[in-house]
């Protein structure tokens, strides 16, 4: 669909009013704790609210939102790194942000050699492995809940945005529900979890937005002035130089080209 591509505002202007999100909560993160089934990592939802709890609601470093961050670091960068990271800026790492680093640094381990094994074809290196690893549970994940939609609903439009869809408005929270948990089955079949992994958004706040910014037009038009200032004529009777895409390529045929229009000039 080209709403993916189009600005975040003129895709809200146009197709929020009838459209409802749907998105992974803490994607990467939640797909390797299921993935593994592993009983030490929290909830998204409790290891968020467990870290605003010790860092402040607030935190943030360097304008980064480091609550939310912080399991995107311990996947990209690891544990020790990203224990580093926290110490320079004064973060507590005792206890309880140290333990989920460092099973979050084994969790994605596991995950990464058992989902790379039957994906040879992705040209994978030791940093971006474990990225790979998550991209392609999500489109997975992703790809078997907008199936499961398609076939309860003859949606007018489904808007695919990376870890989350635009759904139409008539698809109710009992089917995404019922389809999330379809999809989870089929792509995490040894996961125990039972807690929801969409998360559910009205879109109203984001159209009445966009309505407001696109209301707002500037009374000039800095595009087609409406008195536009004509450029001067500028005539000239030196010969045009020869233009080429290249400087090397310029040096090596500058010659046959004044050739070439000297023999014209003096056929004339």
């Amino acid at each position: 669909s080209c709403a993916q591509y189009l600005p975040k505002p003129v895709r809200a202007f146009i197709y929020a009013q009838a459209h409802q999100e749907v998105d992974m909560a803490g994607a990467h993160y939640e797909l390797i704790r299921r993935y593994v089934n592993s009983s030490s990592l929290p909830h998204i939802d409790l290891l968020r609210t467990t870290l605003a709890s010790i860092w402040g609601e607030n935190a943030c470093v360097g304008g980064e939102n480091i609550i939310k961050m912080f399991p995107v670091r311990v996947i990209n960068a690891g544990a020790p790194a990203t224990l580093r990271f926290l110490q320079q800026h004064c973060l507590a790492v005792a206890g309880f942000v140290s333990t989920v680093a460092f099973d979050l640094d084994a969790a994605k381990v596991v995950c990464a050699d058992s989902v790379l094994r039957h994906r040879a074809e992705l040209q994978t290196t030791y940093t971006n492995r474990y990225y790979y690893a998550c991209e392609y549970l999500e489109m997975q994940v992703m790809s078997k809940f907008v199936k499961a939609i398609q076939m309860r609903y003859r949606c007018a439009s489904i808007i695919w945005l990376h870890d989350g869809v635009w759904l139409d408005v008539v698809v109710s929270s009992a089917d995404i529900a019922i389809a999330e948990q379809e999809a989870v089955e089929e792509v995490l079949p040894n996961s125990t979890h039972c807690e929801r992994l969409f998360r559910t958004r009205s879109l109203a706040t984001d159209h009445s937005k966009a309505v407001e910014l696109f209301s707002n037009i500037p009374t000039v038009s800095y595009i087609f002035p409406a008195h536009p200032i004509p450029l001067p004529l500028q005539t000239s009777r030196k010969k045009p130089a020869a233009v080429f895409h290249d400087r090397r390529h310029q040096d090596e045929h500058d010659e046959v080209y004044y050739a070439r229009m000297r023999k014209r000039i003096r056929q004339v």
